[in-house]
């Protein structure tokens, strides 16, 4: 099965157009955005530029998906929300091809999102704690954001997401101190845009660990931005 990314419809993988849209798939046969992208940031020293934000998905206007795109605004991958009662996520590349499954847990202190390749193969797990401080400023009392970490499939820890400035800005910081990626709201000039883009989300990201999975990018996403 693949799913349309421009309005989220599953169609059979043999489908040329969408059956609900009408947009047109992409040669499967030809190397993905995805693949591209890597390609090129394979053989390039300077970071990644890339975008994530919220969108609508299969479910009207609503903001339910999020989308990953390069600096050109080419879609690479979108995470898909298929029904509005549960927090799982079917995800897609820019050819609507399924690459991987983001499935929800529950503890008593914390929750995860685990990453699961296209054929359910477990890949990581994205945490996010239970438990908020608060931090005074004046009269007012702020709920900073919850820990949010990344483990791999034996539970070991193996990131963090450290917050710059509350939810505007974050980075993703392996266990040795390096840097994977740097995210900040981004909505251009004005207050209509700023006020979009916190709506939407939308994060530019600077990629610096060029070999890191987009999958898990984009599931840290989908958590940071409460999607």
């Amino acid at each position: 099965m693949k799913y349309c990314t421009k309005c989220g419809k599953q169609n059979d993988d043999q489908a040329v157009f969408c059956l609900a849209c009408g947009q047109k798939f992409q040669d499967q046969s030809a190397p993905s955005r995805v693949q591209q992208s890597a390609s090129v940031a394979a053989g390039a020293q300077l970071s990644t530029l890339l975008t994530v934000e919220r969108g609508p998905g299969a479910h009207g206007n609503m903001l339910t998906d999020v989308y990953l795109r390069d600096a050109s605004g080419q879609v690479l991958m979108v995470a898909r929300k298929p029904s509005l009662l549960h927090r799982d996520y079917v995800i897609v590349d820019g050819n609507g091809v399924v690459v991987g499954f983001l499935k929800p847990s529950m503890h008593l202190t914390h929750s995860g999102m685990s990453i699961e390749d296209s054929n359910h193969n477990l890949q990581a797990v994205v945490q996010q704690s239970n438990l908020q401080s608060s931090t005074h400023a004046g009269p007012l009392r702020l709920r900073n954001p919850p820990k949010c970490w990344i483990e791999d499939v034996k539970g070991n820890k193996i990131g963090s997401i450290v917050f710059t400035n509350w939810v505007t800005g974050f980075s993703c910081v392996k266990q040795d101190g390096s840097r994977v990626f740097d995210a900040s709201l981004t909505g251009g000039s004005g207050l209509r845009q700023e006020l979009s883009a916190m709506e939407r989300r939308t994060y530019a990201v600077t990629l610096f660990d060029t070999d890191f999975p987009l999958t898990t990018l984009v599931a840290i996403n989908v958590v940071v931005g409460g999607a």
